[in-house]
């Protein structure tokens, strides 16, 4: 476990999350209707290979995993992140959440042209290949002040940076915990020692993650004229 100590999924990983959840506020039953319509049905059977695609690059910047402990991080990945299990328990959230009206207006929202090309923008830019052609565009897309402008008061209007922050912690702890259990069974799991140690590279996170949500914001609603970008 010495390696995983130092692993940190990336900040894009919460910035997929903080897509997900921030839709629910705006995301057979009338509740998987608006799942599936909204796209987070389709998003969540992403995260499995996000979270790998994660500890890959991890161990590409230089953390030293064995082959050994790679393919023990992958397996427990497998085994502790179901998507239907996630599917199941966003969709009973929303259920309590919202009405019945409100989930019929949602309805018409996303069936309407608009809705259906946000949501179609949004799928396309959730997979683990989207995330990696981002990333290598990230400094393209920075160039584009105008956007990034606008970038920037969508992440301030829906406290995105700070979602992001706390999805990724959480998770981050998540993995660690199963990853943990799986290399060490029957051995005690140290989480608040693992808590503290993101919770102290929290102020060098933060910079960085409002920077990825701002390049995120930008990638994913690239064709999406300004008018409708701030709808």
């Amino acid at each position: 476990m010495n390696a995983f100590k130092h692993f940190l999924l990336p900040p894009v990983l919460g910035t997929w999350a903080c897509f997900l959840t921030c839709s629910f506020a705006q995301a057979q039953t009338p509740v998987d209707a608006l799942m599936r319509s909204s796209g987070i049905y389709f998003q969540v059977q992403q995260f499995p290979d996000l979270i790998k695609a994660g500890i890959r690059q991890g161990a590409n910047q230089g953390v030293d995993f064995s082959d050994q402990e790679m393919l023990q991080f992958l397996e427990a990945v497998d085994a502790h992140f179901s998507p239907s299990q996630i599917q199941g328990e966003k969709a009973e959230k929303v259920g309590v959440a919202l009405s019945d009206a409100e989930i019929r207006v949602l309805m018409a929202w996303y069936d309407a042209p608009l809705g259906r090309k946000i949501t179609s923008m949004e799928e396309s830019a959730s997979t683990a290949e989207a995330v990696q052609a981002m990333m290598a565009r990230a400094n393209e897309l920075l160039q584009d002040k105008e956007r990034m402008a606008i970038a920037q008061r969508l992440d301030d209007a829906m406290n995105a940076s700070e979602l992001s922050l706390e999805i990724q912690r959480s998770t981050t702890l998540a993995v660690f915990a199963a990853v943990a259990r799986r290399m060490a069974p029957g051995m005690p799991v140290d989480i608040q020692g693992y808590a503290r140690q993101l919770d102290a590279m929290r102020p060098q996170m933060q910079a960085g993650i409002e920077q990825l949500i701002q390049i995120s914001f930008v990638y994913t609603y690239e064709g999406l004229d300004d008018d409708n970008l701030v709808r």
